[in-house]
């Protein structure tokens, strides 16, 4: 995906990659292809089409509950990169952020630390 960031952001603007998924404002009617170099040096064709579209703005109970899925994996990338760029750290397998450089309260009796921290 490096390789081929600079006319991703040219054809779509702002985005965000989660997994193999690419979310983008920018609508997307036909699929597009892209020359990338892989890490062996050897080039390769990288082929993006759209698969599915949401709205925030849709009011039918039916078409919000079939992109719930898609809207929830969009937040849920949308959180954790903010947490990240706020310099929270990750701990553990679980979603589970907590800010370890300020507001860490000592428990002496057991010889802790508690961080402020928050489960995505």
């Amino acid at each position: 995906m490096r390789s081929i960031e600079v006319p991703l952001k040219g054809l779509l603007g702002k985005y965000i990659q989660y997994g193999r998924t690419i979310f983008s404002p920018t609508k997307v009617d036909a699929a597009f292809e892209f020359q990338a170099t892989n890490s062996e040096g050897k080039s390769d064709t990288i082929s993006i089409r759209p698969h599915q579209m949401f709205s925030f703005d849709e009011q039918t109970s039916h078409l919000r509950q079939k992109d719930l899925p898609t809207i929830m994996n969009f937040i849920n990338k949308i959180v954790k990169r903010s947490l990240h760029d706020m310099e929270y750290k990750q701990i553990g397998r679980l979603p589970k952020f907590f800010n370890v450089s300020k507001d860490s309260q000592r428990v002496d009796h057991y010889g802790l630390f508690v961080w402020p921290g928050y489960t995505c």
